[in-house]
């Protein structure tokens, strides 16, 4: 009875009501193919959400070397700035954007941590 159809079976998109008639050769292939359709799906999925972690870290890896530079630097030429001038500011903002490259490194950071208490 195609026009007949229970909760269950049926969804709504756009108002527009569909049956599960109109899902059977999806789910003929699926149960042809078995266990191996779904893994395919699965594993879909999973590679979907793994990419978007991998997206997620790269981008906190980012914001962390980036402001740990722009404050290395910052500090270097603002104690310049105060001890030494102009000359000072641009010697020792210099110094901090190297010590900054190294201690963006977060293993890097926390032995230098380490080794100042």
């Amino acid at each position: 009875m195609p026009g007949r159809t229970n909760g269950a079976e049926a969804f709504t998109i756009s108002s527009l009501r569909y049956s599960a008639p109109l899902m059977m050769p999806l789910k003929i292939a699926m149960l042809q193919c078995g266990r191996e359709a779904l893994e395919k799906v699965g594993l879909a999925e999973a590679e979907k959400r793994r990419t978007m972690g991998r997206r997620l870290i790269s981008l906190v890896k980012i914001v962390w070397t980036v402001s740990i530079v722009m404050t290395a630097t910052a500090l270097g030429a603002h104690y310049g700035w105060e001890s030494h001038g102009i000359a000072g500011a641009l010697g020792l903002g210099f110094v901090g954007l190297v010590a900054g490259g190294f201690l963006s490194s977060p293993s890097i950071l926390l032995e230098v941590l380490i080794g100042l208490t």
